[in-house]
């Protein structure tokens, strides 16, 4: 019954991702015929900024912490968990709404520096507009998983990507009928409304769920929520600014058009990584009850296994199909793009296994043991990109990519297998 339950939860999380998934990529290979090199550069700079902002760095870590410890309180204080969530949102608006806002005020010379170019300055404005929508609808998106109401949170993310890809499908047609030139910004429009709509939608079905609470309740849930958050913002930064540095290096030592050639490459081969975060959705809010339980070995193993076997099978199948995606899926302008592919995939396949259940484990439990192995390997890697990027272009950047990504997710599982083992008073996992 529970194989059942856990199966149906993954469908109604997997289905519409795996969609938004399908319509991301078909979209970016789109785009690459439609922008060419240079203004597809610059569309994928706008998206990595926006992750970076709205997932990368105090939202991730805010979000983390929520997950730390609402499903604790969930069963014996629905209305602690509750108001947990709320200030996590209030927090997370506040502090990167300040940075959104700065960004605006400098827009002209952050343009000039991420484009090469001043005058695109606007898209610095939307993307900072984006981003506090989709820190909204995480937050939304958590309401449900932490309650394991997956079949809401499916339909609340399905229609981010209906509005999404509906209106950038819209779009496309309208100007491909009317033979008119895209301009990143109509994406990033789009990209904008989805959240403002989703949002919309959960707000109006969920009013009586999410009603304010006294301000001195939510003072002590921004303690209790900062207690942890210390840590998982240091680590989330260190590993955001690990995580989109190939594109910022390809950015600051080749052209825009070489940063296109990357984020076509990146784009397909970074696919594996959606499934163990599709996967993570689901099994992030059991961690903490089945160590407190201690019962995390188990489900460790159980979990393991299978990713391991898909990784093989994954990479089996596009070893036997590479032909069709290196050349015949990517346009010819982006033919150095499967080299990129071929050198990222399997680093990909390796760190599909260390989403949902690893990583969460790792900084649930032990927060610093992440940041000091990120840290202690950024310097290297950053060097590498200096040594690598300049000679190698795109290539050079997915060498030291995935290089570094097979080194840290290697560190990731010994280090899970040996504290998974412990008793949840040797992890000092407390009653609540």
């Amino acid at each position: 019954m529970k194989t059942f339950r856990s199966t149906i939860d993954f469908a109604c999380v997997a289905i519409p991702k795996v969609f938004g998934g399908i319509f991301l990529v078909v979209l970016n290979v789109s785009l690459m015929s439609w922008l060419g090199t240079d203004g597809f550069g610059v569309y994928a700079l706008c998206v990595a900024a926006l992750s970076l902002l709205s997932e990368g760095l105090f939202g991730a870590a805010i979000d983390l912490s929520v997950l730390r410890l609402a499903p604790l309180h969930l069963a014996a204080d629905a209305g602690r968990a509750l108001r947990i969530e709320r200030e996590a949102l209030r927090l997370k608006l506040q502090v990167v709404g300040s940075i959104s806002l700065v960004m605006t005020l400098a827009s002209v010379p952050v343009s000039q520096f991420l484009f090469h170019r001043s005058g695109d300055w606007y898209l610095i404005v939307i993307t900072c507009a984006a981003a506090l929508g989709s820190l909204c609808l995480s937050s939304a998106l958590l309401h449900f998983q932490i309650r394991g109401h997956f079949l809401r949170y499916g339909i609340l993310d399905s229609v981010q990507i209906l509005v999404k890809f509906g209106g950038i499908a819209a779009i496309l047609y309208y100007l491909h009928a009317n033979q008119r030139s895209l301009d990143p910004s109509y994406l990033l429009l789009c990209f904008l409304a989805a959240p403002i709509v989703a949002c919309s939608l959960f707000f109006f079905t969920n009013r009586n769920s999410v009603r304010t609470e006294s301000a001195a309740n939510l003072e002590d849930s921004r303690k209790e929520l900062l207690t942890f958050a210390k840590w998982y913002l240091f680590t989330l930064m260190v590993t955001s600014i690990i995580g989109r540095a190939d594109i910022f290096a390809v950015t600051l030592f080749c052209n825009i058009d070489e940063v296109g050639v990357f984020s076509a490459g990146h784009t397909i081969a970074m696919i594996p990584l959606m499934l163990g975060f599709y996967l993570s959705i689901i099994f992030s809010p059991r961690v903490m009850p089945v160590c407190r339980a201690g019962k995390f070995f188990g489900l460790l193993c159980a979990v393991q296994l299978p990713l391991f076997l898909v990784s093989l099978v994954g990479y089996a199948i596009f070893f036997w199909c590479q032909e069709f995606v290196t050349e015949d899926l990517l346009p010819e302008t982006y033919a150095a793009s499967s080299q990129v592919i071929l050198i990222l995939l399997p680093a990909a396949l390796v760190g599909m296994m260390s989403y949902p259940l690893a990583v969460s484990f790792l900084m649930f439990i032990r927060p610093r043991f992440i940041v000091t192995v990120d840290l202690a390997l950024l310097p290297l890697q950053l060097i590498s990109y200096a040594i690598f990027v300049p000679r190698d272009g795109a290539v050079g950047a997915a060498t030291v990519t995935a290089m570094f990504g097979f080194i840290r997710s290697g560190i990731a599982q010994v280090a899970v297998f040996y504290w998974a083992r412990k008793t949840p008073q040797q992890l000092g996992i407390v009653e609540a």
